[in-house]
């Protein structure tokens, strides 16, 4: 529509140079148009016989670009519907009443390497799944019931505890902005941080692998597991509030310390004046809070929920065994294929708080290695 177009346009205007093409910038100047040139039509010579692209990006079209009108309709959001479940909500002390009822609260794994993981039984129950103010992908709200209790790992797995699995695997580093690098990144691959850049396919491995190593039903939770695990009793948007609450002693989210990324120079380091100037600081973040960390934290450096979870909201997102597929959820969604998207839930450090619900819903493919996206298991009874 006319909205939408003006928009469109307006964005490419703010985004894109002023000329399209070099030799429009340097018309003017005798002395550089025919260095532009000649730089122009021998990277053209190369693209043609290196890349075999034929396209020269200085050539300007007389023919107008094709336009095709699109006829999908988008999705939309659906009224708010009402819906109940059995003793939904509760508060805090009913969560950890529940999680005492159930039997043992916490145990601890050997993996090997003298590594371990920490795990918390989550009670049975039922609750309202998804939600009415985030978007179509997590309406409409109905309620689940989660049958069975089952044990949650309490935090999100480490590079040190997936190297057991894995010896070789690499979460490599986090970019560094700006230019004339003396390093790679900011390292993400210390054995104390979350496992990153580990597909769908390659966690459900490591969930395998563990449970014939413990003979138990170790895997990936559901979403309605995870969900269930991540709300512990609450009804709103995160565990500890809501979206405007203050997340730094709860959640490693897009914060104030986002604002460390500004920097530039040899080796580019941070510079407090580089703060607000969009060449150097264009993350977004909320700034109104800092939780310390400005990239990956290790794990259960925040306070838990309810439960003894950490980290259920930021530090890295996380993956569900569920396919990616609209509400309402069923346990048919958990077909375990490595065919379908599947659903990844939780938010990460660079994410604000609004991407960081207890029910929002990303959607990734099970091969995709995705750099703020890590797991954490359970065993079910």
């Amino acid at each position: 529509d006319k909205e939408s177009l003006q928009r469109l346009y307006t964005w490419v205007d703010l985004n894109v140079p002023f000329y399209g093409t070099w030799t429009n910038a340097y018309a003017k100047d005798k002395n550089q148009i025919k260095t532009v040139e000649d730089i122009s039509s021998q990277a053209y010579r190369l693209r043609k016989k290196y890349a075999l692209i034929d396209n020269d990006w200085e050539t300007i079209s007389n023919k107008p670009y094709p336009v095709k009108k699109c006829t999908v309709k988008g999705e939309e959001r659906s009224q708010p519907a009402a819906v109940s479940a059995k003793n939904w909500p509760f508060d805090e002390k009913t969560a950890i009443q529940l999680q005492k009822a159930a039997g043992t609260v916490k145990e601890i794994i050997a993996l090997g390497n003298g590594k371990s993981i920490t795990m918390v039984r989550i009670p049975a129950g039922e609750f309202i799944m998804g939600s009415d103010e985030e978007t179509p992908k997590e309406q409409p709200r109905h309620k689940v019931v989660v049958e069975k209790s089952f044990w949650m790992s309490t935090t999100e797995i480490t590079n040190g505890e997936y190297r057991v699995f894995n010896p070789k695997h690499d979460s490599m580093v986090y970019d560094q902005q700006w230019k004339d690098h003396t390093r790679r990144g900011y390292d993400a691959n210390k054995d104390d941080q979350p496992v990153i850049r580990v597909s769908y396919v390659e966690a459900t491995e490591f969930c395998k692998w563990l449970g014939q190593k413990l003979d138990k039903k170790v895997n990936l939770p559901t979403e309605s597991q995870w969900e269930w695990a991540s709300r512990a009793g609450s009804a709103l948007s995160m565990s500890f509030g809501t979206i405007s609450s203050d997340f730094s002693k709860y959640a490693n989210l897009a914060d104030k310390s986002i604002e460390k990324h500004a920097v530039n120079g040899v080796n580019p380091t941070h510079k407090s004046y580089l703060v607000g100037n969009p060449l150097y600081d264009f993350i977004p973040r909320v700034d109104k809070y800092d939780d310390g960390n400005f990239i990956v934290a290790k794990p259960g450096s925040y306070k838990p929920n309810a439960w003894g979870l950490y980290d259920m909201h930021g530090n890295v997102a996380e993956w569900t065994r569920s396919d990616y597929k609209p509400y309402p959820y069923t346990d048919a969604y958990n077909t375990m294929n490595n065919k379908d998207k599947k659903s990844v839930r939780g938010g990460s450090w660079r994410d604000r708080p609004y991407r960081a619900t207890s029910s929002y819903r990303l959607g990734f493919n099970p091969w995709q290695r995705i750099y703020n996206v890590g797991f954490r298991i359970i065993i079910e009874e």
